[in-house]
């Protein structure tokens, strides 16, 4: 699955702006998330059924730092594991794989951590499909 948002302007102020593909582990939802920060950080995680997540990545990119676009891919691969891979503005910033794998990827998500009281984030379309070739991150 991929999932793409859309904003309206780069996020001020707002912790995390994030995108995610949920699926599913024994019955409960679970998936993986990739989100970004103005400051240019950027964090891949694996969403547990608990609620619980556990970072597979995270690092800087410089790229991030005026985001208008972020993207997340999840696809579950024939070996087994998924792989993971976020972009921002169309440009790949992180590729990762799970040993895990999450089943049926069959719905999508948006995030916003907010930092402190009045940050918003707003959103002007999501796009959630299985990404083919007219797919753009």
């Amino acid at each position: 699955m991929g999932v793409r948002a859309e904003l309206a302007s780069p996020p001020a102020g707002a912790a995390l702006v994030g995108v995610l593909c949920v699926g599913s582990v024994d019955d409960a939802a679970a998936g993986y998330g990739f989100y970004v920060d103005a400051d240019g950080s950027f964090l891949v995680t694996r969403e547990e059924p608990s609620g619980e997540a556990t970072f597979l990545e995270q690092g800087r990119d410089p790229r991030i730092a005026d985001t208008r676009r972020i993207s997340i891919t999840c696809v579950e691969e024939l070996t087994g594991g998924t792989a993971i891979t976020g972009w921002v503005d169309g440009i790949e910033i992180v590729g990762t794989t799970d040993a895990d794998q999450v089943d049926g990827f069959d719905h999508a998500g948006i995030a916003i951590v907010p930092d402190r009281a009045g940050d918003a984030v707003t959103f002007t379309s999501v796009v959630a499909r299985v990404p083919d070739e007219e797919w753009t991150p």
